[in-house]
């Protein structure tokens, strides 16, 4: 499996809003990367605001652990272990 997005989502202007991808080894979880406006808005070098949360498959369900937050890039990077909804999740990338 190529770790290429399984699903992209659009707004009507055409920008993407959130893609899902398969963490690297197959079955260990997923990866949403939701795509937010510029910040700060109307400003000059005002940057695009991302969430990427990986949702790893667990027996147990976790806090969300934050990562951080790159300024340069404008991403925020969280960990989440989750027993429920992963496989489901997961089939709309092998079928």
């Amino acid at each position: 499996m190529s770790n290429t997005p399984c699903l992209r989502v659009s707004s009507i202007t055409g920008q993407i809003v959130f893609h899902l991808k398969p963490i690297a080894a197959a079955n260990q979880g997923l990866v949403l990367m939701l795509h937010g406006p510029l910040y700060p808005p109307e400003a000059k070098g005002a940057i695009p605001q991302k969430l990427k949360l990986r949702m790893m498959c667990a027996k147990t369900e976790s806090d969300p652990v934050f990562y951080g937050y790159d300024q340069a890039t404008g991403e925020l990077d969280v960990d989440w272990s989750l027993p429920v909804s992963i496989p489901s999740l997961l089939a709309l990338c092998y079928n």
